[in-house]
């Protein structure tokens, strides 16, 4: 188990977003975490970041109370996790190999000091994992934005993390795009067979596709969690409607 959420609350302004939430991240598996808007998906990505804690609950890393790491925990625990974020977030000024590196070259683990040719030649393999062999000298501005998402994965990967989050990737492509970044986070994980991967994701067929585990939220908490198979076999009428994107409609889900 990487990570447990047990009895999670979290609210903004007074507005309840996560409501006795309850979930587990085995390690290894690809984990989607998928609902309507407002649901707390990425809320709940960012409690498992640090970024954000809970009103009340607890949250276990590994065995470990979470919310009781100390600074220098959390900082040693987020040099083993890469995060894709939603909008790629890359540095305007640096080339793609810049812009890779960039966390490590920050980074202070020993291990991953290298030499820059070598860091170099870890990158021409990252890129060619991600599909774009040949491009460390471009810039960002000359890339779309489906290639931006492809070097910010990248330099999420450098870090060689033991668990990679994903923010909303698809968010912003076409329809062949996105299913070109679904299948590229699929193959990253079959590239690093260790990586425990998380996506929050509106995507219901990636997550039916791609997932190891689904978990849905519905009023900010756990409305299922369970294997593709058995998300797609459920008679369920929420899950049903939400399969087949009937739940903005007339007959919205109850």
């Amino acid at each position: 188990m990487i990570f447990e959420f047990q009895d999670v609350y979290k609210s903004f302004r007074g507005l309840s977003v996560i409501k006795s939430l309850n979930l587990r991240i085995e390690a290894g598996q690809t984990t989607y975490i998928i609902g309507r808007s407002g649901e707390g998906k990425s809320v709940s990505l960012k409690m498992m970041v640090g970024l954000i804690r809970p009103d009340r609950g607890q949250i276990r890393y590994r065995g470990r109370d979470f919310l009781q790491f100390s600074g220098r925990e959390l900082a040693s625990y987020r040099q083993t996790m890469g995060f894709l974020f939603q909008h790629s977030a890359l540095f305007d000024a640096m080339n793609v190999l810049d812009n890779i590196t960039f966390p490590r070259r920050e980074h202070r683990r020993p291990t991953m000091q290298v030499s820059p040719q070598d860091l170099r030649e870890e990158v021409e393999a990252i890129l060619e994992i991600v599909g774009l062999k040949g491009a460390l000298h471009k810039m960002p501005g000359d890339l779309s934005v489906g290639e931006k998402k492809r070097v910010a994965l990248g330099r999420a990967l450098i870090t060689q993390p033991d668990i990679l989050f994903y923010d909303e990737p698809t968010t912003g492509l076409d329809p062949i795009y996105a299913e070109r970044i679904d299948e590229l986070i699929d193959r990253t994980k079959r590239a690093y067979k260790q990586l425990t991967t998380v996506v929050v994701s509106h995507d219901v067929m990636a997550a039916l596709k791609y997932a190891d585990q689904v978990v849905m939220l519905k009023n900010g908490t756990a409305y299922l969690q369970d294997t593709p198979a058995q998300l797609q076999a459920s008679q369920d009428p929420y899950i049903q409607q939400f399969l087949a994107g009937h739940w903005f409609g007339s007959q919205g889900a109850p």
